[in-house]
């Protein structure tokens, strides 16, 4: 047999049921996106061939972030798992290779997330009927979707191989792949403002990256009126597939050789050249007297995130802005800039802190140490009031901080709009609820899902993007209702009033949906914790 642990993965993989799931939930997805964007074209009447043509889009990119994510979340710890639980020796002591056990993680990682994306390949061609898509347009779009498909596993595993820990493996394998899809969209713009490279020199640099070749093939029907006339520009995506699947040879190839021997512990040795550099800090360490008082929230707080890694995430985000502001003025305080920055740390705060609040619960379940807990004098209660703490102790005065910081700049800001003292204390007031709610949800998860990616990817999918789903949806009916069906009555001027109406109650009641959810997961985590944890010894 050829590949042994590739049969035996896909036969493990044919029997589980998310490999099934995964692709309702993508076929889903997508139908759920071609309502949103229909729901769209009910204030303003599009041509059947300019509907299919934004659909095909919105769709072609909707998929390719599922494929440039997905993969890396399916794959970025399938190695370092295997090193944390010690089996990874074990594989080498048989006559297995180094390619025989990447390709078989690769096989049993990917399997899922590739059924997904081609369960949504068949949605991806109902534009094609519509009209304004080309079948040429449609082939190209697809092999750019799986070759990136193929790039996030490749990069991800050969990621897990260097790494021991799942965060990083995570946090490397994401900036490596932002690296490869905006780094030469990047050095084109930076040769091309040096007048290093021409103009059509830069865009076929940037043409190395995959997310400009896509959106390449949109505008490839225009390329003779933008002067790109050469016949490079004809088989442009062919350079961009042949580079990407030389990077996945070459990925794979290393991953296959460093297997047989990353499971072994080197040790790092200090050099002429580091040792100088090194900068000795005191290591933050908890206070011993939270052993008399909750020895489960000293213990969670002994991790590698502590109090001042949060804290100078945000001082250092601060710092940030405060140069550029120093330094563009008031282009930093505009809208356009001000709220997607405030997003963006936004977002890596709710990220770390559902990481950071399923990493015990997860790591106690794989090496069997929350039985050994609730054999102690701990009660369950106080397990969780302890990570509850510990949780409180690293985040809870940061975000407060933040919080209260873009209140007061979104309060102070030059807008061009009305609304945006409304939107400042919206970005506040939801930093502080979702992280209550992941914070709770994500030990409520920990205790059910095996591995930590699964439960980030699913709390967040349900405290950050339904309520996204509902704004849009209620926003795009209002502006329909308003200036389509009921124009005649209220009047195009009335729009701004039913806006700010409209955004008032989709804030109350995405606070009421943070609160039931932190309650719900709350009691099942009081209720329930002693059952949950003990659950895989009680069946027979």
């Amino acid at each position: 047999m050829v590949l042994p642990v590739v049969e035996r993965e896909l036969r493990v993989a044919a029997r589980r049921r998310s490999t099934y799931r995964t692709r309702l939930v993508a076929v889903v997805a997508m139908l759920v996106g071609f309502g949103i964007v229909e729901i769209e074209f009910l204030s303003r009447t599009p041509s059947a061939a300019e509907q299919g043509r934004m659909l095909f889009q919105v769709f072609s990119w909707l998929a390719f972030g599922f494929a440039a994510l997905a993969g890396l979340i399916g794959t970025a710890d399938c190695m370092s798992s295997e090193k944390r639980e010690g089996t990874l020796g074990l594989l080498f002591l048989t006559d297995l290779k180094g390619y025989d056990v990447i390709c078989g993680k690769l096989a049993a990682n990917s399997v899922s997330v590739i059924y997904g994306l081609v369960a949504s390949v068949p949605v991806l061609s109902v534009p094609i009927l519509m009209g304004g898509v080309a079948p040429m347009e449609f082939f190209k779009v697809v092999l750019l979707l799986l070759t990136v498909l193929a790039l996030s596993c490749s990069l991800g595993i050969c990621i897990s191989t260097y790494s021991h820990s799942d965060r990083k493996a995570m946090v490397y394998s994401v900036l490596v792949m932002l690296g490869i899809l905006f780094l030469p969209i990047f050095a084109a713009a930076v040769l091309e403002n040096q007048d290093v490279i021409a103009d059509e020199g830069a865009l076929k640099v940037g043409n190395l990256s995959p997310v400009f070749s896509m959106a390449f093939v949109f505008v490839q029907t225009r390329a003779r009126g933008l002067g790109l006339a050469s016949s490079f520009w004809q088989y442009h995506v062919w350079v961009t597939l042949s580079w990407l699947w030389l990077l996945i040879v070459l990925l794979l190839i290393r991953a296959s050789r460093k297997a047989p021997v990353s499971w072994q512990q080197v040790e790092r040795l200090s050099t002429v050249l580091n040792k100088p550099l090194k900068i000795r800090l005191r290591k933050w360490k908890p206070s011993r007297a939270l052993l008399e008082l909750n020895p489960y929230q000293w213990l969670a707080l002994s991790g590698e995130t502590t109090p001042r890694a949060v804290w100078g995430f945000t001082i250092a985000m601060s710092a940030i802005w405060i140069v550029a502001v120093m330094k563009y003025g008031n282009y930093m305080w505009d809208p356009d800039v001000l709220i997607p920055t405030i997003v963006t740390t936004n977002s890596f705060l709710k990220i770390w802190i559902i990481a950071e609040a399923s990493r015990r619960f997860v790591e106690d379940r794989q090496n069997n140490a929350l039985e050994f807990l609730l054999s102690t004098p701990l009660s369950q209660r106080d397990v969780v009031h302890g990570q509850s703490r510990a949780l409180w102790n690293l985040f809870g005065w940061p975000v407060i901080a933040v919080a209260i910081s873009e209140w007061f700049i979104t309060h102070r800001m030059v807008t061009r709009f009305e609304g945006t003292h409304f939107i400042g204390t919206r970005t506040a007031v939801y930093l502080i609820t979702d992280a209550v709610a992941l914070a709770a949800m994500g030990m409520w998860f920990a205790l059910k899902f095996k591995g930590r990616v699964r439960v980030m990817v699913t709390a967040l999918a349900i405290i950050s993007i339904l309520p996204l789903l509902a704004d849009f949806v209620t926003s795009q009916i209002v502006s329909a209702w308003m200036t389509g069906f009921r124009a005649a009555a209220w009047g195009n001027g009335n729009y701004e009033v039913v806006e700010r109406i409209r955004v008032q109650y989709v804030t109350i009641a995405t606070v009421i949906f943070d609160a039931i959810v932190f309650m719900w997961a709350a009691i099942n985590l009081t209720r329930n914790f002693r059952r949950l944890a003990t659950e895989r010894f009680l069946k027979v």
